[in-house]
């Protein structure tokens, strides 16, 4: 490999800061920009949720492209920069195009110019990721790497949620995404293209892309692989529940306004953050797949209790996002360097093939999300239609809090199964 047992700590940042800018445009582009294109350019939801809906049937079916070429095919003289910073440049070209459209955009440019920001998105993202498994040695070193990339990627995500105070609501956040955006990809893919190295190729990932493809649906058969896979589905599901609900329960639920709902965001990805070191010192000492299933444990616990707050019950709600948000650092981190120990200690039927793993890993995320969103607004649309108006704020909770416990519940064997390697 091409970096010593022990990241240096520039090494690592460096690493991390690709995660800082790709996670800021992802809660504009998923939150703000169907309801700029529905409402202020007058597409209309259908129109808008029809394209959006098969940009990412696109977008999912590039991962597993992704992940073979990087895995096989130089770009640019590079594995993973090359089509890191292809993708980077695509994806840059479409946003312009997205956020520059106007009023003269049809349903088709929004399918074509979406799809195209996903793709290069995907080529981006999942060569990165990649990498982090092919740089670090050790089972700790692929912590520290996955820590400082997901650190840097809830840093990210708490820039755009500032987003709409910086540019003056958030409706003018898109136009301007661009602009806001350019300066600082342009110094974090400086920095990382300077300071952090390209792995180097061993023999097997030398070989020939028609007799790679052969052997990549052997990975599937890997248990660790396939359990991590399963627990991924699961826990990220639960996971997107409570994103999507979460400002439904706290007006519905809370009788809270948007003030204070911003300050709970803040909190809980603030806590994540700050846990971070905790969970890696913690996985270094007891192993990644306990300590995950500890974190993954102790928010099935907390959610238990969201039932019971009702309207007013601020005070016990951010108690809730501060533990929640705590054990998320957890399920941020660990997961992947579980993935990336798989992916470079594994056997015939993993190792050489990691960024074909990670395309994989990726593709359950996406699949995982839409589930989630598929239950909650499914939930929610029974919900309303059946259940008599004065039980629906129960209802939100049972939504928000308990079926994703159950979920997170179920992921807890199959995580725990997860990785057959030693943390010593």
């Amino acid at each position: 490999m091409s970096s010593p047992d022990k990241s240096p700590a520039s090494l690592t940042l460096a690493y991390g800061l690709p995660a800082l800018l790709l996670a800021v445009p992802t809660i504009p582009f998923a939150v703000y920009l169907p309801a700029w294109f529905a409402n202020d350019l007058g597409l209309g939801y259908l129109a808008v949720g029809v394209a959006l809906f098969a940009a990412r049937i696109i977008d999912i079916l590039s991962d597993p492209v992704a992940g073979i070429v990087s895995d096989r095919v130089p770009l640019l003289g590079y594995r993973r920069k090359g089509w890191m910073i292809a993708g980077v440049a695509v994806a840059g070209i479409a946003l312009t195009m997205l956020a520059s459209s106007g009023g003269g955009m049809l349903p088709f440019d929004l399918f074509l110019w979406s799809a195209i920001l996903y793709i290069g998105w995907t080529f981006a993202t999942v060569p990165y990721l990649a990498m982090g498994a092919d740089l670090a040695c050790s089972v700790h070193d692929r912590s520290r790497l996955a820590g400082a990339r997901e650190a840097l990627s809830l840093v990210g995500m708490l820039v755009a949620l500032a987003l709409p105070l910086i540019v003056g609501g958030e409706a003018s956040i898109i136009p301007r995404l661009p602009g806001l955006l350019l300066p600082g990809a342009i110094v974090c893919f400086v920095l990382f293209c300077l300071i952090v190295p390209e792995p180097r190729r061993t023999e097997a990932e030398k070989d020939e892309l028609p007799v790679a493809l052969t052997g990549l649906l052997s990975a599937l058969r890997h248990k660790p692989f396939r359990n991590l896979s399963t627990g991924w589905l699961l826990l990220a599901a639960a996971n997107a529940m409570p994103a999507v609900l979460f400002p439904i329960f706290v007006s519905d639920v809370l009788g809270a306004d948007t003030g204070t709902r911003d300050w709970l965001i803040v909190l809980y990805f603030v806590a994540a953050i700050l846990f971070v070191p905790a969970w890696l010192v913690a996985a270094r000492r007891w192993g990644k797949q306990r300590v995950l299933t500890v974190g993954a444990a102790l928010t099935c616990l907390v959610f238990l209790l969201v039932p019971f707050i009702g309207e007013g019950g601020i005070l016990a709600f951010a108690i809730v996002c501060g533990l929640t948000g705590a054990a998320l650092g957890a399920e941020m981190v660990l997961p992947s360097s579980i993935l990336a120990d798989i992916a470079r200690d594994g056997d015939s039927r993993t190792k050489d093939r990691t960024g074909f793993l990670f395309a994989l890993w990726s593709m359950t995320s996406k699949i995982a999300l839409a589930v989630g969103i598929a239950i909650a607004f499914g939930g929610m649309a029974a919900a309303s239609r059946f259940i008599d108006p004065a039980s629906l704020p129960f209802a939100v909770a049972i939504l928000y809090a308990l079926i994703p416990a159950t979920l997170k519940f179920m992921a807890l064997p199959f995580l725990a199964a997860s990785q057959n390697i030693s943390p010593h």
